[in-house]
């Protein structure tokens, strides 16, 4: 079972119990949760977010960087590996060993350390800022619902054929728009192939996230303020990149559940060979 890691999860027992019940489970780490480990007092943090995964380092799978991942043009064979950085995955228990030496004091470890904070956290804002611009635009379809698909959408109850139509089809709309603004996508080949892109994973989070919103019960205006977008927007990247593998490994059952609602979500509007051969949640 290979499991992405929620960077809330590090510190819990219950991933040394994940890691511990089988050499099968393994844990899946994004960029992001790198960069989510660096914020503050670096080595500190980065230390403490280490503890658990590096007792378990054959374990570990790296994957590589957001951006490059979104330019790779994604078959649907072997799509996970395709992911995965062989490097730092192969080099994991050295960089354990790095930070190890670098808390008690290494001084060429520690400026390594520093210098790679900078670095990720000049990326965490670009990141963010990319974020902010998903934000409005997916938060921007919340009007495009009637009246009676609104009510629709609150009763719990399955979509009807008109209202799953939409859905799809606001999907592949938000795609093109976000696409089309990303630096690192290439043009797809086929419709497979797109949906198989990182971006397009994060795209269909983010409109379920608009969903969850409004099957809750935020007014649209609710929806559109910024206030704490931002952070669940984060969490959205960690859903995207779940739908590759097992699942998702975080304290925060939103995330959960976000998860699992994307995933169906693609399984039961998205054409592709990939989401037909997956479980349903």
């Amino acid at each position: 079972m290979k499991m992405v890691i929620d960077a809330n999860y590090f510190e819990h027992e219950d991933l040394r119990n994940y890691l511990r019940s089988s050499r099968e489970n393994i844990a899946v780490l994004i960029d992001y949760a790198g960069m989510e480990m660096r914020k503050g007092d670096a080595l500190r943090n980065v230390s403490r977010s280490l503890s658990i995964l590096c007792q378990f380092p054959k374990q570990v799978l790296v994957l590589k960087g957001t951006r490059e991942v979104a330019g790779l043009r994604m078959a649907t064979q072997g799509l996970d590996k395709r992911l995965i950085d062989k490097t730092q995955t192969r080099d994991f228990a050295q960089f354990c060993a790095q930070t190890h030496r670098a808390v008690n004091g290494d001084k060429l470890l520690l400026a390594a350390l520093e210098d790679s904070t900078r670095t990720a956290k000049d990326h965490f804002d670009a990141m963010q800022k990319g974020m902010e611009q998903m934000e409005v635009v997916v938060a921007g379809y919340a009007t495009r619902f009637t009246q009676k698909e609104l009510s629709e959408l609150r009763t719990g109850r399955a979509y009807g054929p008109e209202l799953d139509a939409r859905i799809a089809e606001h999907v592949f709309e938000l795609w093109a728009t976000v696409r089309q603004s990303h630096p690192d996508v290439k043009r797809a080949a086929n419709v497979e192939e797109a949906v198989n892109n990182i971006v397009f994973r994060y795209t269909a989070a983010g409109y379920v996230w608009l969903l969850e919103k409004l099957r809750s019960g935020v007014s649209i205006e609710n929806v559109l303020s910024p206030k704490k977008v931002t952070s669940d927007f984060i969490d959205i990247v960690y859903v995207a990149y779940a739908t590759y593998f097992d699942g998702i490994l975080s304290k925060e059952t939103r995330v959960q559940r976000n998860y699992e609602q994307t995933l169906a979500m693609l399984k039961n509007n998205v054409p592709n060979a990939y989401f037909s051969r997956r479980r349903h949640p």
